[in-house]
């Protein structure tokens, strides 16, 4: 069993709309690309079982971090509860340099701080 980006991303938008706690669009297909080519150790192109499982998994983790940090159960993170979230994901520290209790992060920051860590 190997998942293409495409088959990729069909799985992952079939469970997500099952959520009605989440608000999103769903993932693109882009993005799918790059979570392949991230998680894609033996460069098929392609996700294998243990690749698949072990996505799914930062997934599942990533999206329990969301919901215990949503606390409002807007389906959205707001300003006021992306620092525990940033805290629970061990990544708050390292990105606040000057200690003071806020940082400034952009897309591709948290894409690398989550997915790629």
């Amino acid at each position: 069993m190997e998942v293409s980006p495409l088959e990729l991303k069909n799985i992952l938008n079939k469970i997500v709309c099952r959520h009605a706690d989440l608000q999103t669009d769903g993932f693109s297909l882009e993005s799918c690309r790059s979570m392949v080519a991230v998680m894609d150790a033996d460069s098929t192109g392609r996700l294998g079982f243990e690749e698949f499982k072990y996505l799914w998994n930062k997934i599942k983790m990533w999206q329990a971090v969301y919901k215990r940090f949503d606390a409002d159960k807007s389906g959205t993170i707001n300003s006021q509860e992306l620092p525990g979230a940033f805290e629970a994901a061990g990544s708050f520290k390292t990105l606040d340099k000057d200690n003071n209790g806020s940082i400034k992060i952009n897309i591709v920051e948290w894409l690398q701080l989550t997915m790629y860590s």
